[in-house]
């Protein structure tokens, strides 16, 4: 398997803007659809690729935080069965306003 370095870490680079501009959108597209107070949770596993851990649990803490969510939580639920490493992660927030 190749490092992270070279044309495998421009790939991986590339693919996780992609993922967390989608995943950014995606919760900015919400603020027209949830009702005051509502919540929402989402289940997310951490990745490892090349031997770099990836904290996707971290990363919508922000973009929540961001897009106005409010009280934004971060709960390990369980450990994959892949790799000792991965956990699965409920990252839940709350919407306040109108």
């Amino acid at each position: 398997m190749r490092g992270a370095d070279g044309k495998s870490g421009a790939v991986l680079a590339a693919y996780l803007e992609r993922y967390f501009g989608d995943v950014s959108a995606h919760i900015a597209s919400l603020r027209g659809a949830l009702r005051r107070n509502a919540s929402v949770h989402y289940i997310v596993g951490n990745s490892s690729f090349y031997g770099t851990l990836v904290p996707t649990e971290w990363a919508y803490a922000p973009l929540m935080r961001r897009h106005g969510f409010e009280g934004v939580s971060v709960r390990p639920i369980r450990r994959r069965n892949s790799k000792k490493e991965l956990v699965e992660f409920e990252v839940s927030a709350g919407w306040r306003r109108p």
